[in-house]
């Protein structure tokens, strides 16, 4: 059987190529020393067959461990962790409820210091609107400055009746609050709607019906021909839609806010404009952002254990007097290539934190920094590539979107309630 053996050794090293020649010779020799108490046909015959089942095995086994050891090599070693992403050399404008309302305080992410207060409202050419109103609102003035000086590039216009909440719209328009007191004493005021203020004119060139962005402001389309309002403090939320172009209103649709703490109720755009997202406390809410058509909802609900974990300081209480996590942009953000969306939870044990959401394909729960409540603002980095987050210790911290992981800690000084915005540094 010598010649067998040697012809089923090449046979399977040639196929197999992964089978040793002491392998092979094991398997045959174990096969074949049978007691040769047949017949001699049956024995060469049983012999036969059995080194013809031998071969197949030897054949099939090789061809597996060949494509098992192939999809190892394709396979190769792991992907190499990405890098953090860079702190970028931006300014992150915090709110400062010490200044006037018009003001912001930048916050310098080189050399991590406070910045001498600018104005809130920034126009075209480095100028800046200015709206602020009498005790009782009895009258309201209006002005165009240099934001750098604050000295008036323009007369000024007083009108009656309060004016405030500016929303600016592309061009030279503004939308204003409209409002009148009726009794000082009682905390008695009117609403009157929306006015449409042109600055470059320094006139109304346009009124709309109630309810007006007021207090809590509102959100316009990047078009400037929708906008969008949300008042968390009555007791059935509503979120109202109005097309700008026509006056109407063009969705009332009621909103079921998780009202613990002062992260539910901010409001945000899709980059394609396409969808409004709402932070509801508990989930996100998802509209048609040109008819208020209501869209999938998704739960803050972590999918998997160990969640990143926040800062102890975290944990201290929000000042009560805070609104900004109701503004729009406040407890939501949105990245700028459309990539993610962000929210932050209600003070609840069950849905504190930033929920992340991946926008690519289909709207999907991708991360949770969780671990403690506090947070007062929420904004993306111009090119979208960090995270933007104020606790509630006004402390400035900066996050991977991919990850969820804290790149940097800034320590501020100061009592910030949100972020208003970033700028280039």
């Amino acid at each position: 059987m010598s010649e067998l053996n040697e012809r089923l050794r090449r046979y399977a090293d040639a196929r197999a190529g992964r089978i040793s020649d002491g392998d092979a010779d094991s398997l045959i020799t174990r096969a074949l020393a049978k007691p040769a108490r047949r017949p001699g046909w049956t024995r060469h015959g049983l012999n036969a067959g059995l080194a013809l089942g031998i071969a197949i095995l030897l054949i099939v086994g090789g061809v597996v461990l060949k494509l098992q050891l192939r999809g190892q090599t394709a396979q190769g070693p792991g992907p190499t962790p990405r890098p953090p992403a860079a702190v970028p050399h931006e300014i992150v404008n915090l709110d400062d409820p010490s200044q006037d309302p018009s003001l912001e305080s930048p916050f310098d992410l080189k050399t991590g210091k406070v910045l001498t207060p600018v104005q809130r409202w920034v126009l075209p050419q480095s100028r800046a609107l200015i709206v602020y109103s009498t005790t009782g609102c009895v009258s309201s003035t209006i002005r165009v400055v240099d934001r750098l000086t604050g000295r008036n590039t323009q007369p000024g216009v007083t009108l009656p009746d309060c004016y405030d909440t500016p929303i600016l719209l592309p061009g030279t328009a503004v939308l204003l609050s409209h409002s009148r007191v009726i009794s000082a004493q009682q905390n008695q005021v009117q609403d009157l709607g929306e006015v449409l203020y042109d600055w470059s004119t320094a006139r109304i060139v346009k009124s709309y019906a109630p309810p007006s962005a007021g207090f809590t402001g509102g959100l316009v389309s990047t078009d400037g021909t929708r906008l969008y309002t949300l008042n968390p403090y009555v007791d059935s939320p509503v979120l109202d839609i109005m097309d700008l172009v026509s006056g109407t209103h063009v969705a009332h649709v009621p909103v079921n806010l998780m009202q613990v703490g002062l992260n539910p109720g901010g409001l945000g755009l899709s980059t394609d404009g396409r969808t409004l997202f709402v932070n509801l406390g508990d989930q996100l809410a998802t509209f048609d952002a040109r008819t208020g058509g209501v869209g999938p909802v998704l739960p803050f609900k972590d999918l998997k254990p160990g969640s990143t974990s926040a800062l102890p300081a975290w944990l201290v209480p929000i000042d009560a007097d805070a609104k900004q996590g109701f503004e729009p942009n406040h407890g939501i953000a949105i990245d700028p290539k459309g990539r993610w969306v962000v929210a932050l939870g209600a003070d609840d044990r069950t849905t504190e934190g930033i929920w992340i959401f991946s926008a690519s394909g289909s709207l999907h729960l991708v991360q949770h920094v969780g671990g403690g409540a506090g947070f007062r603002g929420i904004a993306f980095s111009l090119d979208g590539g960090v995270l933007y987050a104020l606790d509630a210790s006004s402390n400035l911290d900066v996050f991977d979107p991919r990850t969820g992981r804290q790149i940097k800690h800034y320590n501020t000084t100061g009592n910030f309630l949100g972020i208003g915005g970033v700028e280039p540094g």
